[in-house]
């Protein structure tokens, strides 16, 4: 007798738990993961809060890619032998040019003005990155990076997810 009570209390708590919530539905797909670490303010004297980086062979990005948040208002998009197939000419030849057979970086501030041809944002609350590419009369790309919280100067898995907007 007691174990059907065990059995029913264990069903009834069973039901009552919540499902997870995807939280990714906003994001898109997983594309791919980085390495990030988060940088400790006091054991440096380079300015960053985050870096990122991984061998990346996606259709938007691949190569090298390495990406450090300087400030809230600052990013540096760096990498070696980087394809960016964004649909913005511009963007697109200078990445490769900028990191073919060598480690460069393009210095990016954000932007004021929303809705340009290249955007992006830092997120602080939710630790998410996220840049949209918007080509003239195609699909605008987004990527959006969500840090993983960690102890400074320690590695984490951290994930990437694509997604496609149509254009305004």
């Amino acid at each position: 007798m007691h174990r059907a009570y065990l059995l029913i209390f264990l069903l009834l708590c069973a039901c009552k738990a919540n499902p997870p919530v995807d939280t990714t539905s906003d994001y898109g797909e997983t594309y791919f993961e980085l390495d990030c670490v988060w940088v400790d303010p006091q054991e440096t004297t380079q300015p960053a809060l985050w870096a990122c980086f991984e061998e990346v062979d996606t259709d938007l990005l691949s190569g090298f890619l390495y990406l450090e948040l300087e400030s809230t208002i600052s990013l540096y998009l760096c990498g070696e032998n980087l394809t960016l197939r964004s649909d913005i000419d511009m963007y697109d030849n200078l990445i490769s040019y900028l990191t073919r057979d060598k480690f460069d970086c393009l210095h990016i501030t954000e932007d004021k003005e929303k809705g340009n041809a290249f955007d992006w944002s830092w997120e602080s609350s939710e630790n998410r990155l996220q840049v949209i590419w918007r080509p003239d009369d195609e699909d605008h790309k987004m990527i959006t990076l969500v840090v993983k919280d960690e102890e400074y100067n320690q590695v984490v898995r951290s994930t990437v997810y694509y997604k496609t907007l149509l254009p305004n």
